[in-house]
């Protein structure tokens, strides 16, 4: 698997940890087969609640029908889901810390970056909180329709952004019957 950010730290899966623990680093919860690990962005331990907390966001993130990609305010990947992993045919390690734009056929990976640093530079929200079709691209280089919606935080005085993507290939084919 790869990390996942939140808002408390980073969260990752390691399931060839065999021990339980709350220190920072240690693995914490056991989750399915595989142990969840706590990374506090700003060190120290962590409580039980929010060890669940993580639990219940991994839950969601794991079981989503549709893609949630998290990505920084340079453009790189923090959290490729379970669902992306199969609407792009990557995985995690793959992709975690690469830029985004990898994802995206030219028309729209050219552009990118500009657009993240206009938002940092004015705030000025362009495409984030509304939804949008737009076009995606595979790892085989496959391009196709998808419905894409953004939106943003901030974490640790940095914006971070998240896009959940629904594919819709099916959709168009049955439109075009």
């Amino acid at each position: 698997r790869g990390v996942s950010a939140v808002a408390l730290g980073a969260l990752r899966i390691d399931s060839s940890a065999p021990e339980t623990a709350v220190s920072p680093g240690q693995p914490c919860y056991q989750c399915g087969n595989s142990i969840l690990q706590y990374f506090p962005l700003g060190g120290g331990y962590m409580t039980d609640a929010e060890a669940h907390h993580g639990i219940r966001l991994r839950a969601v993130l794991d079981t989503a029908v549709d893609g949630i990609i998290l990505i920084d305010s340079h453009g790189a990947i923090l959290t490729f889901n379970p669902a992306c992993e199969r609407l792009f045919g990557y995985s995690p390690d793959e992709v975690i810390g690469e830029n985004v734009k990898m994802l995206m056929p030219p028309i729209y990976s050219e552009e990118h970056d500009q657009y993240i640093s206009n938002y940092q530079r004015t705030q000025q929200p362009k495409i984030i909180g509304i939804g949008r079709e737009v076009f995606a691209q595979r790892k085989d280089g496959t391009i196709f329709p998808i419905y894409l919606s953004v939106g943003a935080a901030q974490q640790e005085q940095e914006s971070v952004f998240v896009g959940i993507i629904n594919d819709l290939t099916e959709r168009r084919a049955t439109e075009e019957r």
